[in-house]
C-alpha cells in the first residue's frame, strides 16, 4: 500500500488506474503549496460544477446547467470519486462566507471578479458573532456574504436576516447557501453563507446604494430557545449597477394566446426576463445572444408575471432572441407558440 493509499482510501481503491494515481497525487500536491491564479480557478469552477443542484427561485430544484469541460485532467477524478478532495482544496484558499458565494450558479462572479465592497462588519450577540463579509448590488440581485462564528458559549441561533434600503422598502431573499465551514487560519467553528436578495425593488440608477441588514439572533437558555430576540443591525453603503434595460413592453400572438415580454434586464450576475401571460412552469425559455444560448438558471412567478433567469450575457452582447416554447407538462397548458421577441440591448 501507497502513501496515498492510506492518506486516501476513500477515494483510491485497491488497484486504481494509473491515471487516478496521478491526479490524486497532484491534487495533494497542491494542498500543501501556495496554489496559482489557474489552480484556484480550476478547484472553484470544479466545485460550482459538482455541488448539490441549489433550489430555485420558486423553491422547486432545476437540473444544473451543462458542464463545461475543465482544461486541465482532474476533472476524470473530480467526477468519479473526489468531490470531497476537491471542496477541501477550495476551503483552503477561500474564506468561509467567500466559498459559500464560489458555490452559486451565478453568485461566484462576485468573488471571482471582486464585484462589490468588502466590508467586514461585525456584531455579537448571545455568544455569536455575524460578520457581513462583502456586499454586491445591481438592478437583479443583491448579494451578502455572512460568516457567523460562535463564541466559547454560543446561546443563540441566528434567523433569516432582512435586507432594506433607504426608504425602508424590504427587499425579498430568493436564494441562499450555508454551511461552509472555517479552515485552519481562519475563526475555529466559523460558517459561512451567502444570501441573495432581489434587487429589482431598487430604483432608478443611483452610483451607490444605503442598505441595513438586520439579523435576529434568537437566544436559548439550557438548550431551550427562550423566544427573546436580538437583532444585529448593520447599516452600509455599496455600489449599485443599474444594468442595461431593454425598451420594451413587446407583444407577441400566437395559437390565441398573447404572451407580453415586459422587460429585459441584464446586469453582470443575471439576465432576466419579465413575461405576462405565462406561469415561470408552462413555458420553456430561451434566450440567444449574438447567436450564442444563454443558459436558463431558474424561474418563478410573481405578481401575474413569469420571472426568468439566465446566466449574465457578455458586454458586447446586445441583440437578443427569447422564444418562449409551450411545455407539454405545464400547468395551465397552454395552445399556439412558440412566442418569439426581438430585443436590442443598449
Amino acid at each position: 500500500m501507497t502513501t496515498l493509499d492510506k492518506r486516501y482510501p476513500d477515494v483510491l481503491e485497491k488497484d486504481a488506474p494509473a491515471e487516478q494515481v496521478r491526479l490524486v497525487a497532484d491534487l495533494d500536491q497542491a494542498y500543501t503549496e501556495a496554489a496559482p491564479p489557474e489552480l484556484r480557478a480550476l478547484l472553484r469552477q470544479a466545485l460550482r460544477e459538482h455541488a448539490a443542484i441549489p433550489m430555485s427561485l420558486h423553491g422547486r430544484r432545476h437540473s444544473p446547467p451543462p458542464r463545461r469541460p475543465l482544461i486541465l485532467a482532474a476533472v476524470a477524478l473530480l467526477a468519479a470519486a473526489a468531490i470531497a478532495s476537491v471542496a477541501h482544496a477550495v476551503g483552503l484558499l477561500l474564506p468561509p462566507a467567500d466559498q459559500a458565494i464560489t458555490s452559486t450558479p451565478l453568485e461566484h462572479l462576485v468573488v471571482e471578479k471582486n464585484l462589490g465592497r468588502v466590508l467586514n462588519l461585525s456584531q455579537s450577540a448571545c455568544g455569536l458573532t455575524v460578520t457581513v463579509t462583502r456586499v454586491y448590488a445591481d438592478a437583479n440581485r443583491v448579494v451578502v456574504g455572512l460568516t457567523t462564528t460562535p463564541g466559547t458559549t454560543p446561546t443563540g441561533l441566528v434567523d433569516m436576516p432582512r435586507l432594506t434600503d433607504a426608504q425602508s422598502v424590504e427587499l425579498p431573499s430568493i436564494f441562499s447557501v450555508g454551511g461552509y465551514s472555517g479552515q485552519p487560519g481562519g475563526s475555529a467553528g466559523a460558517v459561512g453563507s451567502v444570501i441573495t436578495y432581489d434587487g429589482s425593488a431598487i430604483r432608478g440608477a443611483p452610483p451607490e446604494v444605503v442598505l441595513r441588514l438586520t439579523a435576529p439572533v434568537l437566544c436559548s437558555s439550557s438548550g431551550t430557545l427562550t423566544g427573546a430576540t436580538k437583532p444585529l443591525i448593520f447599516d452600509f453603503t455599496v455600489p449599485f449597477t443599474p444594468g442595461r434595460v431593454a425598451d420594451l413592453p413587446q407583444a407577441v400572438a400566437a395559437g390565441g394566446t398573447t404572451m407580453t415580454l415586459e422587460r429585459l434586464v441584464a446586469t453582470p450576475l443575471e439576465t432576466r426576463l419579465y413575461v405576462r401571460g405565462a406561469t415561470w412552469d408552462n413555458v420553456t425559455p430561451i434566450l440567444v445572444a449574438n447567436g450564442r444560448t444563454i443558459i436558463n438558471v431558474a424561474g418563478r412567478s410573481a405578481g401575474g408575471v413569469a420571472i426568468y433567469t439566465f446566466e449574465p450575457l457578455g458586454a458586447t452582447e446586445k441583440v437578443v432572441t427569447a422564444t418562449l416554447e409551450a411545455r407539454t407538462d405545464g400547468q395551465p397548458r397552454l395552445s399556439g407558440g412558440p412566442w418569439t421577441f426581438h430585443v436590442t440591448l443598449p
